[in-house]
């Protein structure tokens, strides 16, 4: 998956206002064990002013490290961004808005799973240049 490809709609789970968003963000999370930065390139919906993403099972280490320290970055484009992280137990309503962004086919190959698990992202800061810029971090 190549981060900020981009698709193009305006509709409920998009960022209102863009002619097309990318297709996928950087989020970079916290080392619950080493507190270390990791970077993990996730696909995501933007709805009720927070972005959406899904992980498969809630084992992966970004998604149990967000939970953990409760707050990540997200990279979109050029800018980054502070969020504040919770589980987001409403998966059906982040597959159908998935569904319209990528298509029904990427969400019944890779989220059709019964232990996918997701989040919600809220902005806490308002966007700013990324001076991390094309950098990532641990494994």
């Amino acid at each position: 998956m190549t981060a900020d490809r981009r698709t193009s709609h305006g509709e409920e789970g998009y960022a209102s206002g863009f002619a097309s968003e990318p297709a996928t963000m950087r989020l970079v999370t916290t080392g619950r064990t080493s507190g270390l930065p990791h970077t993990v390139v996730v696909r995501f919906v933007f709805s009720d002013r927070a972005h959406l993403v899904l992980a498969g099972g809630g084992r992966s280490d970004w998604f149990v490290n967000a939970l953990a320290s409760r707050t990540a970055t997200v990279r979109l484009g050029d800018y980054a961004q502070a969020v504040a992280c919770e589980r987001f137990f409403d998966t059906d309503l982040v597959r159908r808005l998935f569904a319209r962004k990528y298509g029904p086919e990427i969400v019944e190959e890779w989220y059709s799973s019964s232990k996918i698990r997701s989040l919600r992202l809220t902005p806490t800061a308002a966007p700013h240049p990324d001076d991390d810029l094309g950098q990532t971090s641990g494994p």
